[in-house]
């Protein structure tokens, strides 16, 4: 190049594994350099690269899903977790450690997902003798239901009820079950 003469960008630069940020007119890559530029004097440019890395998202079957080429220091791409039935999605993993939000790309990485075994919840409806609903409680997939106090039904003496509550698994109505007491006759 010539003194007053443009200089464009160079293009088509490959440094192995690495991206172009840019070039600067000091090694410490505090002044960028701007496009054409004109040469007044001899002038060195320097290029900064910046490592370029792989983020790769599998399924917890190890089948890939995913994989994104991303620069040093960047946020891991968000993607669509994998659906797993009965579970809900936590996040990601890396070498068997949670992932977050601020984890930053320094290394070519591998990401599995991580699940938490959805509690399902069920309602529970209790009904008295005249088959109203005295109570109506949501528990949890394999926990127990309280089971409520009845008021007393003259004639009749309360036996139970007509279901099991404990280990609740589905929603259930339970019925309150009664006896007739025998009538007493005078002698």
């Amino acid at each position: 190049y010539f003194f007053n003469e443009d200089v464009i960008e160079p293009t088509g630069i490959v440094n192995g594994n690495s991206v172009l940020e840019g070039w600067y007119y000091d090694s410490e890559f505090t002044q960028k350099c701007t496009f054409p530029l004109r040469l007044k004097e001899n002038t060195t440019i320097y290029a900064k690269w910046i490592s370029k890395y792989t983020v790769k998202f599998y399924d917890e079957n190890s089948t890939l899903l995913n994989s994104y080429d991303v620069v040093e220091g960047s946020l891991i791409p968000v993607i669509n977790p994998p659906k797993k039935e009965g579970y809900i999605f936590k996040g990601w993993t890396f070498n068997n450690e949670p992932v977050d939000d601020n984890f930053k790309v320094t290394s070519n990485i591998e990401l599995y997902p991580s699940y938490e075994k959805e509690i399902a919840t069920y309602y529970v409806y209790f009904y008295d003798f005249n088959k109203e609903i005295i109570d109506v409680q949501i528990v949890l997939e394999g926990a127990s239901a309280t089971l409520p106090t009845l008021n007393e039904v003259n004639g009749y003496k309360f036996k139970g009820w007509d279901k099991d509550v404990t280990s609740v698994n589905s929603e259930l109505h339970v019925y309150s079950l009664y006896e007739k007491i025998a009538e007493k006759t005078p002698n």
